[in-house]
């Protein structure tokens, strides 16, 4: 009797999942960027525990974010097309090419992909393609004559955050004198001459509701960090603090980070202190906001550069199975979603094939039951001399593990600053 049991639990701890997989939102997806393929940095989905990883392109791509209602999933070109913005469905499908410069941010409204021409950025509808000027650089005339990065709109229309080196001798902004070689700051569309010091480093961002606004911190104890700030205390910043935190030898490198469109969760880059370079080992973290700085879900494992997430919770919008592979750059390869449709194609060095949800997402619960199952079928009594059978149990979904090793040059080397 009790040498079934052990067995059983045996069994079920060496198939289940990663303890640190069991705490990702359920219905949360992840869109980042690898080159753990091919040694080139191409575009990756997944479901936010880590499983049913699925390459979505197969010409470049770099900087994945999803829309606000999942639809679609946009992306930088890479290497030829490293200055134009693309979108792709999350099943592979609809990849177009939709404006002759990098995308930005979405705008939390839903109405279109912020996109850079020069010093002017436009407002891009990934549905028709057309486009409008936003806002201009020369529109905020205290950062005219430094580097001006946008992050992201807060998600009322007020606030713009972006990275500056205005402070790098010293600048005196509208809450105090700061300086800093780059720093994130906060202008107000409602009065562009002013401009607000959020704090010194850079990847400055938005989340789609409440006051927060959120930056890669460049001068913290264990830099660099993501830390947050209320816009109600622009004037003092006197809530100026830490939302992860680790030291950089436990996975604390944290960079380029996005928050869900529930607003409660933080997908984030980290590497154990390797900075720039796409040689880095830089592996995807789930972060719950509010839940202390020590709480984190790792989603990939692997040697190679994983970077730049997006996250999701929720449906992934309307399938769009019939135009999957089409569009006028047509990146999508062998693994086309058009094929798995919503199920989402796994690739793997045999080949591709449609992965159910359920063997990824549902393996620990159908492990056990296929070993209580076992355990009842055994005898209740088995001769000394006959050894106890062994157990087999099947892998759950298959996970992309393989691809050469890493490519010692790439145009662009990340993080950017």
């Amino acid at each position: 009797m009790v040498g079934r049991w052990t067995l059983a639990l045996v069994a079920a701890s060496l198939f289940s999942p990663r303890a640190t997989h069991a705490q990702a939102p359920a219905d949360g997806w992840v869109a980042w960027q690898s080159n753990r393929q091919d040694g080139r940095v191409e575009i990756y989905i997944a479901h936010a525990d880590g499983t049913e990883v699925r390459r979505l392109t197969y010409k470049g791509g770099q900087r994945p974010r999803f829309s606000p209602d999942g639809g679609w999933i946009s992306f930088q070109g890479f290497g030829s097309d490293d200055r134009s913005a693309f979108v792709i469905r999350p099943d592979g499908g609809g990849l177009k090419k939709i404006f002759d410069g990098p995308p930005l941010f979405w705008k939390h409204d839903g109405a279109g992909l912020v996109c850079e021409k020069g010093t002017d950025y436009h407002l891009v509808d990934p549905d028709g393609g057309g486009d409008q000027l936003l806002f201009k650089k020369s529109d905020f005339p205290r950062v005219a004559g430094s580097t001006l990065l946008p992050g992201g709109l807060t998600h009322d229309g007020r606030y713009l955050v972006a990275g500056t080196d205005l402070y790098r001798p010293g600048f005196k902004g509208d809450n105090g004198t700061f300086k800093a070689s780059f720093a994130a700051v906060v202008l107000d569309l409602s009065h562009r001459d002013r401009v607000y010091f959020l704090g010194a480093g850079c990847w400055p961002f938005t989340p789609p509701a409440g006051t927060l606004v959120y930056h890669i911190c460049g001068d913290c104890p264990t830099k660099p960090d993501i830390y947050r700030m209320d816009l109600g205390d622009l004037a003092t910043r006197a809530s100026y603090a830490p939302e992860k935190a680790h030291p950089d030898a436990d996975w604390g490198h944290e960079y380029n980070p996005d928050i869900s469109n529930d607003n409660k969760w933080l997908a984030y880059m980290a590497s154990t202190g390797c900075h720039s370079g796409y040689t880095c080992d830089y592996e995807i973290f789930l972060h719950r906001l509010g839940a202390g700085t020590d709480q984190r879900v790792r989603v990939t494992e692997e040697p190679h550069f994983d970077g730049y997430p997006s996250i999701h919770i929720g449906p992934l919008g309307p399938s769009q199975t019939s135009d999957a592979g089409a569009g006028s750059d047509g990146q999508t390869g062998s693994c086309d979603g058009g094929v798995c449709g919503a199920s989402f194609a796994v690739e793997s060095a045999g080949g591709c094939g449609c992965a159910v949800g359920a063997a990824g997402r549902d393996g620990p619960l159908l492990l056990w039951l296929a070993v209580l199952g076992i355990y009842w079928l055994l005898p209740r009594r088995v001769p000394s001399m006959i050894r106890q059978p062994k157990i087999r149990s099947s892998a759950s979904a298959p996970r992309l593990r393989t691809g050469p090793s890493r490519a010692t040059s790439q145009s662009q080397p990340p993080p950017s600053s």
